[in-house]
């Protein structure tokens, strides 16, 4: 008989014995699946700690049989031997698996809408993305309506190439005590439109119309602002117009 010697882990002495033991630790399993238990590296690193512990010097004192002792140690060794089994654990609803979300462009499908619905002091955050950069715009003029004349025309703005003119201001003021009601009017490539009219009282000054709209000309278009009088013809009359926007990338 070969005189083997056995680290013990409790004792921290090495046992030596004379009896042969023909136990490998290995896994004679064929399958040796990763998931598995019993083939789990963790689980195969500490086997030969496992067979240490039981073939010491008291275990083969008190069994006296060799051929048994060699049975058990090759049942510890041999995971075909243990009862060890894969278990399934669910959890319930109310007690749900925490999960760290790594990937966050995960694609989901729902069958049906979902609505959220913010109490009115928890408004929803809404942010606007993608929005055109924005060239301011303005332009002023001060029309003169001489004598016999009932109307004048500022100089046209035209739109530049590959650009979409929107105007939100238009506004319109004079000091004129003729008793004239003055309509200001604003000319687009889709014809001339109205857009409103006032009348300076003869007993005070600087009086004015103020205007908010969403007008929209396209690239390659003029827009002009223009002011006309009546019911008289007679006298010289100034009215300051004025129209402010923004302009954006047609595209």
């Amino acid at each position: 008989m070969a005189e083997n010697k056995v680290y013990d882990p409790d004792s921290q002495l090495v046992l030596t014995m004379d009896m042969k033991v023909d136990a490998v630790p290995e896994n004679p399993c064929a399958l040796k699946k990763g998931h598995c238990l019993n083939c789990h590296s963790h689980f195969m690193a500490v086997r030969p700690l496992i067979k240490a512990a039981v073939v010491s010097r008291h275990f083969i004192k008190d069994l006296k049989d060799e051929d048994e002792m060699k049975s058990i140690v090759n049942d510890v060794l041999d995971c075909s031997n243990m009862d060890f089994f894969d278990t399934f654990i669910t959890n319930t609803s109310d007690d749900p698996v925490p999960v760290d979300i790594t990937d966050s462009s995960i694609d989901v499908t729902l069958d049906e809408p979902v609505e959220v619905t913010n109490p009115s002091g928890e408004p929803l955050e809404v942010v606007i993305t993608n929005t055109p950069e924005q060239q301011p715009f303005g332009v002023t003029e001060v029309l003169d309506i001489e004598d016999g004349q009932t109307f004048e025309w500022t100089t046209p703005f035209d739109v530049p190439e590959g650009k979409l003119l929107v105007i939100e201001y238009i506004s319109a003021e004079s000091d004129s005590t003729s008793g004239d009601r003055i309509i200001l009017r604003l000319g687009t490539p889709f014809g001339v439109c109205y857009i409103g009219e006032f009348q300076p009282p003869a007993d005070r000054g600087l009086s004015k119309m103020v205007k908010i709209y969403a007008v929209y000309a396209g690239s390659g278009s003029s827009v002009s602002l223009g002011a006309s009088r009546y019911p008289s013809e007679t006298g010289f009359l100034q009215v300051d117009v004025a129209m402010y926007g923004y302009l954006i990338d047609a595209s």
